[in-house]
């Protein structure tokens, strides 16, 4: 058998294993081992000494794991949220967040890749999973091996490669709100060493909540200098996916194989609705307040109308509007086993993003308007914004992996570039702007800011386990790598280049026992860090000599974030593997933290007098520390009865922490996920289950501070009720009858239901300096999937 036969053999054991639940058909139930490449290379989960936790692709179904805001309750100390653009997963892990939707070339301290091509833009991972065998996700430090911005871990979603034989799957759900999805894969039997696959992916996500008004507008120069007509959603928070993968594995001869992937998708989205909850500190907030408060007097909504401190289904973002986006990925990789002792693999990855076009209302404060010189009332904008993009990126990454008795290695050399070309990346704000008939009054010669910029990383690393007896394994590990960054802002000609350039070297160290074939403690020390760079900021302001309104443009540097854990753990089996126990307790802490947060700035305007203006940016936060234990237990007590229970425990301290930061946003003290349930057979080789999950969170903060309560802002005080959450727990439900005959196929039919208990919190909030908006969770939700397989 070679090498890829055996790999392929042990991946389908993994893809039909559960971590936490599933049990094979021998005698006596026991939990299957999975095997993870968390290490770069195929072992089994409980065997090495690194925090993982694997998802396989019928968890991900069972679960509904759609996207990555799916995955938090999933995996310990892992919480993500949507932002308010829906465009940037707001991720949090062992205390870090990771997080910058206000800079294009900021980096994340959670790294993603799929099938080991790094994906880089965090503007890309909200995409829909369409063929995914399974999700690894690594806790803590994983620097040496997975590289920059990976000081709180790293996520690797495995796509399923062909299987060589012939089958068919289709999937259909149809859920609340007129949800569609359909999923149809076909693989082909091999041939002469060769296998394809191919997989098609509709996905239309509806929505509750709508747009209390229309209107459309006259765009200039603002989609890469095409002019257009732009309308108003008719609806928020709904996605239309396409996708369609394909899979080519070739074997030309014994020793090697090779793998292509393709994937396209297209989605089409306004994204989440905002919602006003408060009023910025200061007189930015009052002001909207203020004009908001007036547009009863011009025959529009009240104040109260405005202001939504609870989920709506009707919401005012007029300057919101539909945006269609494309993705194209091209994923080559070759592995070649020179002998028993040197495997060489290269992993090579080609993407392409197309973000086009769209308004964005901001502030939540959509059909405002103010009356112009001559009296008559004109749209007026407190703060939103407009942008598109176009962007690609490549990597490369040679690996060499050694196995002999003595000694495991893998070493590699690493590189990743990311840029876009002049002319295709264009985003404009329009702060307390007036937009007289309807018209966007921005172009790339006037106010609009056109920007590209280009990330570059170079990487040499190396990890060493020594297997000083056949109990005890001793490992290092090495790695030096080197960023370079360069960001054009074309805000005021002739434009301002900023450049970063810096290299840095991480390492681990650790030690593992295996106390016997089930029970393994290890501990290790790690260090990680993420690259620092500029935010390209850009702000209206006013000269107060001549009262002339001017864009300005301004840099603001940014240090890199780099972490320090320590950590242990154990990994056990009890009772012939009916019960696993992973415990892992770890102590991190952070240097230069970064994250995207309001900050205050001045710019020199034509007069000589410096105007101060506060913006988002990319800064650090200063030092902070967070040590916790993270858990997963996973049980059969009986036949047919699994039981499952993970969870965390983290303290989260700044020990230093610049002006205007109280709080760590989204990190919960405790977390936890409980999940049971319970399969039987019903005759003619069917079998029903029922699955119940609840989630538990501890209180959370959504703001860095508590809003001013001054009486000129008085529904600020309700605001940081709600902006400070209280405890809560989400329960969800699944009943599935599977194995049914149909015949020469079989088929799957579940019902379930998501969120039973119908929490609509806030799932993310923004101070903008004017309004203080936030977006909120989805309501329950339910539906029904059947699956057919030939």
């Amino acid at each position: 058998m070679s090498i890829f036969s055996y790999r392929k053999s042990a991946i389908a054991a993994a893809v039909s294993a559960s971590l936490c639940t599933h049990y094979t058909s021998t005698a006596f139930a026991q939990i299957e081992e999975v095997i993870v490449t968390a290490q770069k290379r195929e072992e089994n989960l409980q065997d090495i000494p690194v925090a993982v936790t694997a998802l396989t692709s019928k968890q991900i179904q069972e679960q509904r794991i759609q996207g990555v805001t799916d995955l938090g309750s999933k995996i310990p100390s892992l919480v993500v949220r949507e932002d308010l653009s829906g465009n940037v997963p707001l991720i949090t892990m062992r205390g870090s967040l990771a997080a910058n939707p206000s800079n294009p070339i900021a980096d994340k301290s959670v790294s993603f890749y799929m099938d080991g091509v790094y994906l880089g833009n965090m503007n890309t991972l909200m995409f829909d999973v369409s063929d995914i065998e399974r999700i690894e996700v690594i806790r803590g430090p994983a620097g040496t091996l997975f590289g920059t911005n990976s000081t709180a871990g790293a996520v690797n979603y495995i796509t399923a490669t062909p299987s060589g034989e012939f089958s068919a799957r289709q999937e259909l759900s149809y859920a609340r709100f007129d949800s569609l999805r359909s999923k149809t894969r076909i693989d082909l039997p091999e041939w002469k060493g060769l296998s394809i696959s191919a997989t098609y992916l509709y996905n239309d996500r509806g929505s509750d909540v709508r747009n209390a008004n229309r209107q459309t507008w006259e765009v200039n120069g603002a989609s890469l200098n095409k002019e257009r007509t732009v309308t108003s959603a008719r609806e928020l928070g709904w996605t239309k996916t396409e996708a369609f993968s394909g899979a080519i594995h070739y074997e030309p001869f014994d020793g090697l194989g090779m793998d292509y992937k393709f994937n396209y998708m297209e989605w089409r989205s306004p994204g989440p609705a905002s919602q006003i909850i408060g009023f910025s500190g200061g007189p930015g907030g009052v002001a909207a307040r203020d004009i908001i408060a007036a547009q009863t007097f011009f025959g529009g909504p009240t104040l109260s109308d405005y202001v939504q401190q609870e989920r709506s289904s009707t919401v005012y973002n007029d300057m919101t509007s539909v945006h269609d986006n494309k993705i194209v990925s091209h994923f080559l990789s070759a592995e070649y086993q020179a002998n028993d002792y040197l495997t060489i693999k290269n992993i090579a990855g080609w993407r392409s993003v197309d973000r086009g076009y769209r308004l964005n209302q901001l502030d939540g404060a959509g059909g405002v308007v103010l009356p112009d010189a001559t009296g008559s009332l004109q749209p007026f904008s407190i703060l939103s914004f407009n942008a598109a993009s176009q962007e690609e990126q490549f990597s490369n990454e040679t690996q060499f992996i050694v196995d002999t008795n003595a000694l495991s290695l893998t070493a590699g050399l690493f590189y990743y570039s990311r840029e876009t070309d002049p002319g295709t990346y264009v985003s404009s704000v329009f702060p307390f702007t007036s937009l007289a008939n309807n018209v966007i009054p921005l172009s790339f010669t006037g106010s609009q800011r056109d920007t590209f910029y280009r990330s570059r990383q170079a990487a040499g690393y190396g990890q060493a386990t020594y297997h000083l007896t056949d109990r005890i394994d001793v490992t290092g590990g090495v790695r030096y790598t080197q960023d370079a960054k360069t960001i054009f802002d074309g805000t005021n000609e002739p434009g301002n280049t900023f450049d970063y350039d810096e290299g840095n070297a991480t390492w681990l160290a650790s030690i593992s026992y295996n106390h016997d074939e089930s029970t393994m403690v290890y501990a290790k020390y790690t260090t990680g860090f993420v690259a620092g760079g500029l935010s390209a900021l850009q702000a209206s302001v006013v000269d107060p000599a001549t009262g002339e309104s001017i864009l300005a443009s301004v840099s603001s540097e940014y240090k890199k974030e780099e972490a320090e854990s320590t950590e242990v753990g154990v990994k056990a089996d009890f009772f012939g593997s009916i019960l696993r126990t992973n415990f892992a307790l770890y102590h991190v802490e952070y240097d230069n933290l970064q994250q995207s947060q309001p900050i205050q700035l001045s710019v020199v305007v034509p007069s000589g007098a410096i105007v101060p203006f506060s913006s988002f940016a990319t800064t650090n936060a200063g030092k902070v520390r967070n040590y916790g234990i993270e858990y997963e237990i996973n049980a059969i007590p009986v036949e047919g009865l699994m039981l499952s229970a993970l969870g965390a425990y983290n303290d989260f301290k700044m020990i230093e922490s610049p002006p205007g930061i109280d709080y760590g946003i989204i990190r919960p003290e405790f977390t936890a996920n409980l999940g049971a349930e319970y399969s039987f057979a019903v005759g003619a080789g069917m079998s029903l289950s029922f699955r119940a999950d609840a989630e538990y969170m501890s209180s959370i903060a959504s703001a860095y501070q508590r809003l001013s309560t001054s009486p000129a802002l008085p529904e600020n005080v309700r605001a940081n009720d709600i902006l400070f959450q209280d405890p809560r727990w989400l329960l969800h439900a699944r009943a599935t009858l599977s194995d049914i005959p149909l015949g020469g196929a079989t088929g799957r039919l579940s019902i379930w239901g998501r969120n039973l208990t119908d929490e609509q919190r806030i799932s993310a909030s923004g101070d903008l300096g004017t309004t203080y908006t936030a977006v909120f969770e989805n309501p329950v939700s339910y539906g029904v999937d059947f699956t057919v397989e030939f």
